[in-house]
């Protein structure tokens, strides 16, 4: 027998004393005998005889160690583990954890090989005791080590990705999951596992379900199905569970869709192949829940929770979900509330509440929806019961579960990686929010209690740009960290190879081509980034303040943002399901809140009407249409401004807004009638007149912003007109209006054919006014294939008609055109030191709606990159109003004067002088972001300006040529 090292460990839960191999190589003779051994032990498991099974892989391990057959001793080692939580129920996994912990820290030290079998096994032992949280991190290990080629399980589709995949669909990183479940079918399918391509089928039809994708969903899940018709095995437990599983998942599938006969019939069907599945049972609760059967509802729900109480675990999520459910459908306040108390207790370790008003320590969430859902309906519940009885105690009870439902929120945020999981759970907590604006506006204006306004401030400022201002917060904490070379370069080719995947993404979705293999390449490139910026970060001194998701600066920090004493703050939220409107209004002395509703259906009929350059024109001299159209402006200031500024508006707004307000121009809106001798569109009293304007994602942004410009500031002006021919009419204006600003600044422009998107690519990084004359294109659905578009040289022998408009053909933007297309996420992945960028073209203020997030424009995109303010086009613009007023607006900002005062100037010079007054024409040029004075940079101080840049190397030309001459002279 070869010598042992004589590590021994005391397991004693375990009962054994295993011994250990001394290498870290294989013999080259095997080891045959303790493969035998483990032969035997296999077949024992099969047979269900766990103790025997138990022993003999124990031998086996020790007839391996003795071997020096280290991956032998490390899969006995396993599979002894497997055997105890198999033939133990109550106590078994946590006898095998203790194993596998103590089997994991010798592995590493040993044979760092076979570490992933113990990093698998823990996981699946913490999974069986639903800790997801603890077995997340082991299946992640496991993964990076059978992603490496080691040896992690026999079926690692089936038994690694599956549940690897699931834990993130619970988390709610649907992106990350989808991405795992497919690595899953890969493996499955190499291994011809069909129950196992069977289930993975099945849950990736789920995770496509929990986004809301409910078509991908179903075909996913009738795969699935299919599979499992053709793996037919009846005797099977595990196919019988598994097929149970499946109809109740369809069954929920078709209640989403409301089709609640076909869901009645699945959830039936799924109890035909386990009588005991809870989740089948919880449906049909809900089903007789929506029939008014409130009794069965009840009944079925119990059925439920009694069935995930027989397994007897610790934390059960599921079981949790049951109470919550149960406690939203039917009962008394009070047993309801009990309800959320209870389920707290089965997804948090060590929570065992004596009454409603103790909560949990926050210090102990994880990253589990559950958590944050009882909070959230406990805090609901509360607030009903104090508008019952009127008693400060459920209102402050409301107030202190919703406070600790956003600090569940923050975990969950902190935890993701992906952008489409934090801005889903955005949404999904809007309810949330609500909840929290009514407790506090109750507490503020009912109650007269000036914290909660102090409070009510700041907490709209926390759920707004939560992502914007995490990546800045990010981004300062990198500028001010050594960060090594590789790294960095590291980080720069993974951007670059995703911008290069998504640009050929839309290519392929625009052609109807199969997208699916780039978009797996996307979404593994961005796992790498997340990787790489983590790694990034940890060198940043401000790396625990800069991945904080919820960094809000407090009221004092928030007031010192403001100018001056007149300017206000002005924040939105509309609760869509009500039509409820709460306006918070804060000043460096004062906070108002007021809560109304929101005309919606006037202010769609109000956009409609600017949107719509034929409309605007053509009635602006009919007397019906300029009474409507006053009396919808005066009506909407009514209802958003006139509530917090009942006699006279600010002479300075900060306006954050919500929904579908983020699309109005406030300087529209009427603070009173016109008198009856002057209502042309010319002299009505806009609020224009008065109130400077600015929107903001939130104030917290802006500063933010403000630290990451500082690091690295701009310096020039940089003006870009290019122009068209085919695809994209040609424009008139834009080579005069970036030719004004270039003098205006001393700067820098480029116009015409050869002012391309690889130009603006390497010049506009380091300017600090940033100006683009030309086509822009919103999509709603797909923001980041938004787009500004610029010249094609090619294009220069052209014949081209003019237009008047900059607005650009509808169609699908062909192939040969998507070269020369700036796409909202190549925008966003730039780093960008600008004060402002001016974008004269169509639409670049509007796009899909995130929420607290706001528009998904290219306005945001700017700002994403590093911008610190915008002027943005709400609407198709016209091109010689808006070449008009972005110069009044350049000549006023070389003036001194701040951007939204330049702003508000120019387009009442405009009204002063131009023929035609139509809102169209002017107000749907707004200024996002910061809107300080700017102060030009020295660019001799600095970064030398592109025009100097020029101007050195005209220079080096010049001598170089003296030198060549005088050294030929010198010869002569």
């Amino acid at each position: 027998m070869r010598i042992l090292s004589g590590v021994l460990c005391l397991v004693a839960l375990a009962g054994c004393t295993p011994s250990y191999p001394s290498r870290d190589k294989e013999s080259a003779e095997g080891c045959a005998a303790a493969e035998l051994l483990s032969s035997e032990a296999k077949k024992a498991f099969g047979a269900r005889e766990y103790v025997a099974a138990e022993v003999g892989f124990r031998r086996a391990a020790k007839q391996a160690a003795e071997e020096d057959c280290l991956s032998g001793w490390a899969a006995s080692r396993a599979n002894m583990c497997r055997a105890i939580r198999a033939g133990d129920k109550t106590t078994g996994a946590l006898r095998a954890i203790d194993t596998l912990k103590a089997d994991l820290v010798l592995a590493r030290r040993l044979y760092p090989q076979t570490a992933g079998i113990f990093h698998f096994q823990l996981a699946r032992a913490y999974f069986t005791r639903s800790e997801y949280w603890k077995a997340l991190p082991h299946y992640e290990q496991a993964q990076q080590a059978d992603q490496l080629g080691h040896y992690v399980t026999d079926q690692s589709g089936q038994f690694l990705y599956l549940p690897l995949g699931n834990l993130y669909t619970r988390l709610g990183e649907y992106e990350k999951a989808s991405h795992l479940l497919k690595i899953g079918l890969d493996s499955a399918a190499a291994q011809q596992d069909t129950l196992g391509l069977c289930k993975l089928h099945g849950d990736l039809g789920l995770a496509y379900f929990s986004q809301g994708d409910l078509a991908l969903s179903e075909a996913r899940y009738h795969t699935s199905l299919s599979l499992s018709d053709a793996a037919r095995a009846p005797e099977n437990d595990d196919w019988r569970a598994n097929r149970s599983v499946l109809f109740s998942n369809m069954a929920e599938l078709k209640l989403q869709q409301q089709q609640t006969q076909e869901a009645d019939r699945l959830a039936h069907e799924s109890l035909e192949y386990d009588d005991a599945n809870p989740e089948a049972y919880g449906l049909l609760g809900a089903l007789a829940f929506l029939r008014g059967d409130t009794v069965a509802a009840d009944t079925l729900s119990g059925i439920a929770e009694d069935l995930y109480l027989e397994e007897g675990l610790a934390l059960t999520r599921p079981l949790a979900k049951v109470l919550l459910q149960r406690a939203g459908r039917t009962g008394s306040l009070q047993v309801n509330m009990e309800r959320c108390q209870e389920a707290l207790t089965y997804v948090l370790p060590h929570f065992a509440p004596k009454s409603l008003f103790e909560h949990p320590n926050p210090s102990i969430f994880y990253p589990e929806n559950t958590i944050l859902e009882a909070l959230q309906l406990k805090g609901q519940l509360a607030w009903l019961r104090y508008q019952a009885e009127r008693d400060p105690k459920w209102l402050y009870l409301a107030d202190t579960s919703a406070m600790l439902a956003l600090s569940a929120y923050d975990t969950l945020l902190t935890a993701y990686g992906f952008e489409t999981s934090k801005m889903g759970a955005a949404r999904d907590a809007r309810a949330l929010h609500t909840l929290q604006m009514r407790v506090l506006h109750e507490r503020f204006v009912k109650l007269g209690e000036q914290a909660a306004g102090e409070r009510l401030v700041v907490f709209s400022e926390k759920v707004r740009g939560v992502l914007l201002r995490q990546k800045m917060a990010e981004e300062v904490a990198a500028l001010a960290a050594p960060i090594p070379t590789y790294l960095k370069n590291e980080a720069d080719y993974l951007r670059q190879k995703i911008r290069g995947l998504k640009n050929l993404l839309n290519e392929q979705m625009a052609e109807r081509e199969d997208a699916e293999p780039t978009q797996r390449a996307i979404t593994a490139a961005s796992l790498k980034l997340q990787k790489a910026k983590a790694d990034i970060l940890h060198y940043a001194s401000a790396y625990a303040k800069a991945t904080q998701g919820d960094t809000v600066y407090n009221l004092a920090s928030l007031r010192r943002r403001l100018p001056d004493d007149k300017t206000f703050l002005v924040e939105y939220f509309h609760v869509a399901e009500t039509n409820q409107l709460y306006i918070v209004a804060c000043s460096k002395d004062s906070i108002r809140c007021a809560e109304g509703s929101l005309p919606v259906a006037t202010l769609n009929y109000f956009l409609d009407t600017l949107r719509h350059p034929e409309v605007g024109r053509s009635l602006e001299g009919d007397a019906v249409f300029r009474s409507r159209f006053i009396a919808q402006a005066h009506a909407l200031y009514q209802s958003l401004l006139a509530p917090v500024f009942p006699s006279a508006p600010p002479s300075k707004m900060i306006v954050a807004t919500d929904g579908i307000l983020g699309n109005l121009p406030f300087d529209l809106l009427l603070p009173h009638f016109p008198p009856p001798n002057a209502q042309a569109f010319h002299q009505l009293p806009y609020l224009l007149r008065r109130t400077a304007v600015s929107v903001v994602p939130s104030l917290s942004v802006l500063l933010t912003a403000a630290a990451r410009h500082a690091a690295v500031p701009g310096c020039g002006y940089l003006g870009l007109a290019p122009s068209y021919c085919g695809h994209f009419r040609p424009t008139h204006y834009g080579a005069a209006s970036v030719k004004h600003g270039a003098e205006l600044f001393d700067g820098h422009y480029k116009t015409g054919f050869f002012c391309t998107k690889e130009r603006f690519w390497s010049d506009a990084p380091s300017c600090q006014i940033l100006h683009f004359y030309g086509h822009g294109h919103a999509d709603g659905n797909q923001p980041e294939a938004s787009f500004l578009a610029f010249a094609q040289p090619s294009e220069r022998f052209g014949h081209c008609s003019p237009s008047r408009e900059l607005d650009s053909p509808r169609s699908v933007l062909p192939t040969v055109e998507r070269p020369r297309v700036l796409y909202a996420h190549e925008i966003r992945s730039m780093n960008l030191r600008a004060d402002l960028a001016i974008l004269d073209a169509c639409e670049t203020g509007i796009g899909q709606n995130a929420g607290p997030e706001g528009a998904l424009s290219l306005a945001r995109a700017f700002m994403d990159a590093g911008c610190r303010s915008t002027l943005m086009a709400l609407w198709k613009v016209d091109a010689q109003s808006t070449a008009v007023i972005s110069g009044h607006f350049l000549r006023l900002l070389k003036e001194g004067l701040s951007k939204d005062e330049a702003l508000r100037q120019a387009k009442l010079a405009f009204l002063d002088n131009s023929t035609s007054a139509a809102p169209f024409l002017w107000a749907g040029m707004v200024l996002a972001g910061d809107a300080d004075a700017i102060v030009v940079q020295d660019c001799r101080q600095g970064p030398l300006s592109f025009a100097g840049r020029e101007w050195v190397l005209m220079l080096g030309l010049l001598l170089v040529s003296f030198y060549l001459i005088w050294a030929i002279l010198r010869r002569r």
